[in-house]
């Protein structure tokens, strides 16, 4: 008979290791044998056990729990060698945040002076892109009819005609305009649907007191280039965990944070281990009084409680993964945007537990160069509520829209905002990801450039949402690459 080379060499070792037991005065089964020597150096471990072991005779048992000594089994795959974000610093840099802005009042002065600001901030963007100014509402009355005007301005109101058409009154720093846009043509392409609030540059031409629109311009954003880092790391996104709540998703969330610490298929694993940062934006806890008969929907029925339970479950986030959180309206913070971080007594029972960075809402944030615009979204009601182009089942859609106007909640009037000299809620940089929660829907889509994902929930449908018709889609992350450019998304349902 003839051996293959391999079978001449395991049947070399196999003798070996039953002559080094014999000598030793030893007898060794043979599946022990065979388990032995599929191990590197398996002579020297022979010698070992022999050394360690009473037993007479070395049987498989007494060999696997000796291997098992020697190499305890990596079933989550914790090696530091597996897990990249472990062998990278953190470059986090805090761009812009709400705590650092001071707060206003609801002074009718205060709220002319934050439109204002709007006002110059986005006249600043269209003048970027070489889009001039040749008009102010000061200066059209001495201008002479059928003249061609482009004017800026804050919408004021928004009239439908009797003919179809709509009436929108603007207003700059020296008074008000009032625009015609013909024959319905606000929802057009070149005339894209506008509501109070929105700053709009518009073209057209004068006719009496008023001027006939021919194009109308939104702010929007530019093709944005994207930026990679040369790291394997990634960011997870999540929101809206709502913990006190019945509806809360406790085992969904378990399993999140068994894959958060690797405790997964190998595949997931793989992608976890990049996983270097944590967002979360706002409604950590489901909060006290937030909304009419809420208390009998909660299981915790103290605020404080409630942050203790949500303290378990970031404690349990890797300590190398670094964790940040902005609030939502159902947070313990202050109400109106832009909202402070969680009010400190609350935020404490957090940070005792791990380190977290804090923020307000909305926050700017870069991440090894990658900025995130991190917003919890309260102002998507009221887009949904003004907006028919808008509703709950479209989220891509509404969050191109806050793109394309440049602004998180232009309405003051429907979603609570401060006025505050300089109107934070601009935005005057585009960000290369914008992440937001709140709708407990789960989106993500890309508009020039830029990423934008609606960060799922861990709550089942609620009562309300039944009676709204609305249908969550919750226990979703998406897991972005930084490297790679891309989205993963993981599903704990």
């Amino acid at each position: 008979m003839k051996f293959s080379t391999y079978q001449k060499d395991k049947r070399d070792i196999l003798g070996k290791l039953a002559r080094i037991a014999y000598e030793s005065g030893k007898l060794i089964g043979h599946d022990a044998l065979e388990k032995l020597s599929e191990e590197e150096n398996p002579e020297e471990l022979l010698k070992e056990l022999i050394e360690e072991t009473s037993e007479e005779i070395i049987l498989l048992e007494t060999v696997e729990k000796f291997l098992e000594s020697k190499h305890p089994p990596a079933t989550t795959g914790k090696r530091v060698e597996e897990i990249p974000a472990k062998e990278y610093d953190a470059e986090i840099e805090i761009i812009k945040d709400p705590s650092r802005e001071g707060y206003g009042n609801l002074d009718a002065d205060n709220y002319v002076e934050y439109y204002r600001s709007r006002l110059r901030k986005i006249r600043t963007i269209f003048a970027r892109r070489g889009i001039n100014i040749t008009a102010r509402t000061d200066t059209l009355a001495r201008l002479s009819d059928r003249r061609d005007v482009s004017i800026i301005g804050v919408v004021l109101s928004v009239k439908e005609t009797r003919t179809g058409g709509y009436i929108v009154e603007i207003s700059d720093e020296e008074g008000t305009a009032t625009l015609l846009f013909k024959n319905n043509r606000l929802s057009g392409n070149r005339c894209p649907y506008v509501l109070p609030g929105y700053v709009i540059m518009v073209h057209g031409v004068k006719a009496g007191d008023m001027v006939i629109v021919n194009e109308c311009l939104l702010p929007d954003i530019i093709q944005y280039e994207r930026r990679t880092i040369p790291y394997p790391l990634s960011i997870a996104f999540t929101s809206d965990f709502h913990i006190g709540s019945k509806y809360t998703l406790q085992d969904a969330i378990e399993r999140f944070l068994r894959t958060l610490n690797l405790d997964c298929r190998a595949k997931i694993r793989m992608q976890m281990a990049r996983v270097k940062y944590l967002l979360v934006a706002g409604d950590l806890v489901d909060g006290i009084g937030v909304y009419p008969g809420q208390e009998k929907n909660l299981i915790i029925k103290d605020v404080a409680k409630q942050y203790e339970e949500f303290a378990k479950i970031i404690e349990k986030v890797p300590d190398y993964i670094e964790v940040i959180i902005i609030p939502g309206n159902h947070d313990a913070t202050f109400d109106p945007l832009p909202q402070p971080p969680i009010l400190k007594e609350y935020s404490d029972i957090l940070l005792e537990r791990r380190k977290i960075v804090m923020l307000g809402n909305p926050s700017v944030i870069s991440l090894h160069g990658i900025k995130v615009l991190m917003y919890h979204g309260q102002s998507f009601d009221s887009l949904v509520t003004l907006n028919p182009n808008l509703t709950y089942e479209g989220v891509d859609k509404i969050l191109v829209e806050i793109a394309r106007i440049r602004h998180l909640a232009p309405d003051h009037t429907q979603t609570p905002v401060q006025p505050l000299p300089e109107d934070t809620l601009v935005i005057e940089e585009a960000p290369h990801i914008i992440h937001t929660g709140h709708l407990h829907k789960f989106a993500i889509t890309s508009y020039k450039g830029v990423f934008m994902l609606n960060s799922s929930a861990w709550q089942r449908q609620t009562d309300y949402q039944a009676r709204m018709g609305l249908k969550p889609d919750p226990c979703k992350v998406p897991i972005f690459e930084m490297d790679n450019w891309r989205f993963n998304v993981l599903s704990f349902m």
